[in-house]
């Protein structure tokens, strides 16, 4: 008759909990009381008991967990503190179709922002080519293009186009 790892009661066959690859039976008692348990707490409860010998292995696998957890949160403190970086003063507006906030984009965070597909080569710019502002909201990702290139472009080429015609006006005369 197997015996719970918990209390030393009767365990029940089905009511199993794993700690790395150690499996404990349970009583449905203690079953219910641990299976939403972290592990750290439920090997806690194994050594306190006593009822079960081999606690070395378990405490070495947790140690290797907590290693290992400790690990993630620092990927994930770099991953925050990383895209904190990043996103210093690129904020520039709110969104205009979910109220988020817009973050300013280099034309080198549109090749990533896309993929990196090497087929929107929008760094090489030519003589012909205007610079383009990006702008996307960082909530759901509608992305904003404008220039301001464009209107001193169109406005050189009206003072040039009025001083064509007056030429050609002062030419006829």
């Amino acid at each position: 008759m197997a015996k719970c790892v918990f209390c030393g009661e009767k365990a029940d066959p089905v009511r199993k909990l794993r700690i790395g690859d150690t499996v404990f039976k349970a009583c449905p008692n203690c079953f219910d009381k641990y299976v939403e348990t972290d592990k750290k707490t439920i090997y806690e409860a194994v050594v306190s008991a006593g009822y079960y010998g081999d606690t070395y292995s378990l405490y070495e696998w947790l140690k290797e967990e907590e290693a290992k957890e400790k690990e993630k949160i620092e990927q994930i403190k770099e991953n925050v503190r990383s895209f904190e970086e990043w996103m210093s003063g690129r904020e520039c507006g709110v969104c205009p179709k979910c109220g988020g906030t817009m973050v300013k984009l280099d034309p080198i965070d549109l090749l990533y922002y896309v993929g990196g597909l090497p087929t929107i080569n929008i760094s090489s710019f030519n003589a012909d080519s205007v610079l383009m502002e990006m702008h996307a909201c960082a909530s759901c990702g509608y992305t904003e293009f404008y220039s301001t290139e464009v209107k001193k472009r169109f406005d050189a080429y009206l003072k040039n186009k009025e001083m064509l015609e007056e030429a050609l006006r002062e030419e006829e005369e």
